[in-house]
């Protein structure tokens, strides 16, 4: 539950890459009432759903001393969302290896994930596609600092 004097906390992911190049960025914004921190890095090798589930994990990372607090994480990857709150608990009973008998990529991240998930009492949202631009808008100018500046990292932290 929140305290009056403990503004809920949003987190909003994303990971967008080239699929020819495998260069992409993986975008985080953390809002709460008085502060807002946009977090961009760019990548190289990898994909877009690896970007998602780093930029997550990271964001989640970032504000674990923040427990007690309201925390939802929007995302418009499925992928995430599905995977932490319904497909890691298969995963496990099948010794991490997905329905076609493969081994379940970055299990290491995903268990941090849920782990962090489970102690921050993490509320998971997947963003509708009508919600989807609204999502891009507000992390999409972070990843095009970085991609168009070559830059690894780019942050800002804003008074809210």
């Amino acid at each position: 539950m929140t305290s009056s004097n403990q503004s809920p906390i949003i987190i909003l992911t994303s990971g967008l890459c080239n699929t020819k190049t495998k260069v992409g960025t993986r975008n985080v914004l953390i809002k709460s009432d008085t502060k807002l921190l946009r977090h961009s890095l760019r990548v190289r090798q990898t994909t877009a759903n690896e970007l998602v589930l780093e930029a997550t994990l990271r964001a989640l990372e970032s504000i674990a001393r923040y427990s007690g607090r309201h925390i939802t994480v929007m995302t418009t990857s499925q992928y995430v969302v599905k995977g932490v709150t319904e497909w890691i608990n298969k995963w496990e009973l099948n010794g991490w290896r997905n329905a076609n008998k493969k081994p379940i990529p970055h299990k290491d991240k995903w268990m941090k994930l849920k782990s962090l998930s489970d102690q921050l009492g993490v509320h998971w949202r997947q963003l509708s596609k009508d919600e989807e631009p609204k999502l891009q808008s507000s992390l999409i100018d972070a990843s095009d600092i970085a991609l168009r500046k070559g830059a690894f990292q780019h942050s800002v932290m804003l008074n809210a």
